[in-house]
């Protein structure tokens, strides 16, 4: 792969670049939660109705955390996976 530095994680003098253990996974759950709301294509009224409610529900998981009624998500540590020497040796073989 001629793009090894595209996605590479690591510099060449083997620190690794900082970056936060963050994916769009919280995204992507919350939208799937978003289309639990509605089982079908909604009226207007229907969608602001729901979404009233969906924005009071969040304002107030917003309140509770900030009074200690409830937490914010918990990340792990960030986990590095380490490059196969093999792969970095067929790299560099089959560079031109």
């Amino acid at each position: 792969m001629p793009t090894l530095d595209s996605w590479n994680i690591c510099e060449e003098d083997g620190t690794y670049k900082k970056i936060m253990n963050r994916t769009n996974n919280g995204l992507e759950r919350y939208n799937r939660h978003y289309n639990e709301l509605f089982a079908n294509t909604p009226s207007l009224l229907e969608f602001c109705e729901v979404m009233e409610e969906e924005s009071r529900r969040v304002a107030r998981l917003l309140l509770d955390i900030g009074r200690g009624a409830a937490s914010k998500p918990v990340y792990n540590d960030v986990t590095i996976p380490k490059i196969p020497r093999a792969y970095k040796k067929w790299v560099d073989d089959n560079s031109e």
